[in-house]
């Protein structure tokens, strides 16, 4: 049951919230990009964070799709997270096409990497750098939590239902120093 204090922010609250929705898609529209495929630019950019090498790479593993699925599956008409992706994939192709004449999904590893580092040294506070940390915290959470991924880190995954190899007995109070 709602108090009165509760049903008189109703209207408050709609407004708000109105305001808000308009504010995303105008943001959004502004950050289209015509004729461009950000799908392509963002896997481009996740394989560049994490390549194939003796271990699978991040589009091995689909983080580039799990990651636009956080990205869709948060509240709001436009997501932040989404928006914020568009944004950094905008300022990928854009960086690219300024620098080498090509478009970002086209480049060698190489180059994506040294477009990435721009946007590793973007200003504090810009939606560059929120881009290149939240995306990279997100995409190396997801890599690292798939079994495959741990190949590489020489980890056999958990010591249990094995237990610790080295010990046939619990250690002793002598074995502590």
């Amino acid at each position: 049951m709602l108090t009165r204090r509760q049903f008189l922010a109703w209207p408050f609250i709609a407004i708000a919230y109105s305001a808000m929705a308009d504010r995303s898609a105008r943001l959004a529209a502004s950050h289209d990009v015509q004729g461009v495929d950000l799908d392509a630019v963002f896997d481009s950019y996740v394989d560049a964070l994490l390549p194939d090498d003796e271990t699978p790479g991040a589009i091995a593993l689909d983080v580039h799709r799990k990651l636009r699925l956080q990205a869709t599956m948060e509240a709001g008409l436009v997501s932040g997270r989404a928006l914020l992706i568009r944004v950094g994939c905008r300022e990928l192709e854009r960086l690219a096409n300024e620098r080498y004449g090509r478009g970002f999904a086209q480049l060698p590893l190489a180059r994506r990497d040294a477009i990435i580092g721009v946007l590793a040294e973007a200003p504090r506070g810009s939606a560059l750098q929120r881009f290149f940390w939240r995306t990279r915290y997100d995409a190396f959470a997801l890599y690292y939590s798939h079994p495959r991924a741990w190949q590489g880190l020489g980890n056999i995954g958990p010591p249990q239902p094995l237990g610790y190899m080295d010990f046939a007995s619990k250690p002793d109070s002598r074995d502590v120093s």
